[in-house]
């Protein structure tokens, strides 16, 4: 196969080649052929496996896209896109649980803590982290809307307490979690947040 892909480069310079390696000791040999694309369908699951085992929200968010319209995962993608176009976004989950500390809990409860404030930068906190909110899962039915009225995009909040791209706004309770797609950089200095009581009082 990689030889009749090498003959035909040789022959066609503009012609975009693909192949699919199946094993993971013939790495070399693949990354020395001059392919345009290289599948490694047993790494892409791997990879998918892990993603979904330190991120349990990004599978429920996953599901939830597919049943979206077409021009609804396209505005996503391209804020996505616009947010952080340098290469694929990490994801993570913040879970505000019990087991949080009472000053935590204490400024939860009573100082009306946003998905915004978890969002600004602790070290400066006129500043916001590159990085987004993608679905809000909370532990029971808020009575309040946590629809964006000045969105585009129709944010659903269906029987499972999921809603897709919260509003910033959102006030935040103790059993909510959140996942989040950004930078590296963004995803430590929120841990950082939630873990230093300092920055946010």
């Amino acid at each position: 196969m990689l030889s009749i892909c090498e003959k035909e480069i040789v022959k066609n310079r503009e012609l975009f080649c693909v192949a699919r390696q199946n094993f993971q000791r013939n790495e070399i040999v693949f990354n020395a052929a001059d392919l345009n694309l290289v599948m490694q369908p047993s790494s892409i699951i791997a990879k998918e496996i892990m993603a979904i085992i330190k991120t349990p929200l990004l599978a429920e968010f996953l599901t939830l896209v597919r049943k979206q319209k077409r021009s609804w995962v396209n505005i996503v993608i391209s804020r996505i896109s616009a947010l952080y176009d340098k290469e694929i976004p990490s994801t993570w989950t913040i879970k505000f649980s019990d087991s949080k500390s009472l000053e935590f809990k204490h400024i939860i409860k009573n100082e009306n803590f946003t998905i915004y404030d978890l969002m600004r930068n602790p070290r400066d906190r006129e500043k916001q982290l590159c990085c987004m909110p993608l679905l809000l899962k909370t532990k029971s039915l808020k009575t309040k809307s946590l629809k964006n009225k000045n969105s585009k995009l129709n944010l659903k909040h269906n029987k499972l307490n999921q809603t897709l791209l919260p509003d910033k706004n959102y006030q935040i309770s103790i059993g909510d979690e959140i996942l989040f797609c950004g930078d590296l950089d963004s995803q430590y200095l929120m841990q950082w947040t939630i873990n230093n009581i300092n920055t946010l009082q």
